[in-house]
């Protein structure tokens, strides 16, 4: 830019957010209970500087035929005494054989100040599952965010590691009713993320999705996201289908307290079962 003005984000280097020797991230493991968190594994021990946004990054390393869908928690704090500021990052696993995958990004504005300790830990509907997790703080370096002082976790059930069921109806290729998210929004929001599961429903063909997010009373919603697609591997095991991608961007989508969010999709499948997803929406404060 003229004038030698930064623009945009810059790397808060740090080493706990590098990379391990495996060439990929940190390693964190579900509890030996299915649906229980399991221990704080520390990714960083100190930031260096304060940050404006965080990049966490998660892979499932298990290998075999199936799926399971886990949940990470980003904490920060001293051991013992960690506190939750990103709760239950979803991420699925689309195993077959000795392959392992999905990969989920999420990418948001989130304020953590200097000298600040960060730990992880997670949950899965599988037991003792080991994940990948990497995290990479950036500053903004020309003040441009808006939003990050806290994210607000809706639609989530820990009881199942799922999110809200949302069902696009027995016609194909037709958006369905809404499924309600939440029936009022507690705070402002800056803008949110979208993250994705199988909602525990088997499918051996995979699927297609389009839906929309909307804000408004029932009968009467505003869609303010339109038209995103997504798409659902078939798992010929039996086991929940894997949804791609695993999550949505960052939508710097603005929304008022007291809102009403919810979802609505199409599907190229009738089918009762398969035909649904879940989802988990990550609202970002102002």
């Amino acid at each position: 830019m003229a004038g030698g003005f930064p623009v945009g984000l810059q790397l808060n280097a740090m080493g706990g957010s590098t990379p391990s020797a495996t060439s990929s991230g940190i390693t964190v493991t579900s509890n030996a209970s299915s649906n229980v968190v399991g221990s704080y594994v520390e990714m960083v021990s100190s930031t260096p500087r304060a940050s404006s946004w965080a990049m966490i990054t998660i892979q499932d390393s298990v290998t075999g035929t199936g799926s399971t869908t886990s949940a990470v928690n980003i904490a920060v704090g001293a051991s013992g005494s960690e506190r939750v500021i990103l709760n239950n990052l979803v991420i699925q696993r689309d195993s077959l054989s000795s392959e392992t995958g999905n990969c989920a990004v999420y990418f948001l504005p989130l304020s953590i100040p200097a000298g600040t300790r960060i730990a992880a830990n997670c949950q899965a509907t599988g037991i003792s599952v080991a994940l990948l997790v990497s995290v990479a703080l950036f500053d903004d370096a020309f003040g441009s965010a808006v939003g990050g002082g806290a994210v607000d976790t809706i639609g989530f059930t820990s009881a199942s590691t799922s999110g809200v069921v949302i069902d696009p109806g027995a016609t194909w290729n037709t958006k369905g009713a809404y499924s309600e998210i939440t029936s009022s929004l507690t705070h402002d929001l800056a803008g949110f993320i979208i993250g994705f599961d199988g909602s525990g429903v088997s499918g051996s063909v995979s699927l297609r999705w389009t839906f929309d997010v909307a804000v408004g009373a029932l009968g009467s919603e505003m869609i303010v996201l339109p038209d995103f697609q997504i798409y659902g591997r078939g798992v010929a095991s039996g086991s929940s289908k894997p949804i791609f991608p695993a999550c949505t961007p960052f939508m710097p989508i603005q929304i008022p307290a007291g809102s009403r969010v919810a979802i609505r999709a199409q599907c190229d499948s009738q089918t009762a079962a398969p035909r649904v997803f879940g989802a988990t929406f990550y609202g970002v404060r102002l």
